[in-house]
């Protein structure tokens, strides 16, 4: 038995798109998938290109949701935090909305060291910008 994967808001493009992705998987189980308007409906009537997937969405509920070991959130912006507050912490989630996106590299803890590393950017002379001499990063 692998990894047990839900998603709610599959009834969306992106949500049908996590469907297809986990479902080919050879390590995702997938378990649940939910909705809001179109709960109730099999998943292959919402997305035709799901064929085969023998899957009813579900209404979006965080009981339905916590049986599984992550959870991919494609739900619209705005809803997803709540949700994801009401999930046990032992429940991985991938929020593919907004809600938990950094707004600066000041809302990120690691943000001060990683500006003073400058991880990846290339330092000390040597340094060529197209067309120009060599020059020391500041």
């Amino acid at each position: 038995m692998g990894i047990r994967v839900a998603v709610a808001g599959a009834s969306g493009y992106a949500g049908g798109e996590l469907l297809r992705l986990v479902a080919g998987h050879p390590e995702f189980d997938l378990v649940a998938a939910t909705a809001h308007s179109q709960a109730g409906h099999r998943v292959d009537v919402v997305h035709p290109q799901l064929t085969g997937l023998d899957l009813v969405l579900g209404e979006t509920d965080p009981a339905i949701l916590a049986d599984a070991d992550l959870v991919f959130l494609a739900l619209p912006h705005g809803q997803s935090a709540a949700l994801a507050a009401q999930l046990p912490a032992a429940v991985r989630i991938v929020d593919l909305g907004a809600d938990h996106r950094l707004l600066g590299r000041r809302d990120h803890p690691g943000a001060r060291a990683a500006c003073r590393r400058r991880c990846g950017q290339p330092r000390g002379s040597g340094l060529r910008v197209p067309g120009g001499a060599p020059r020391d990063r500041p």
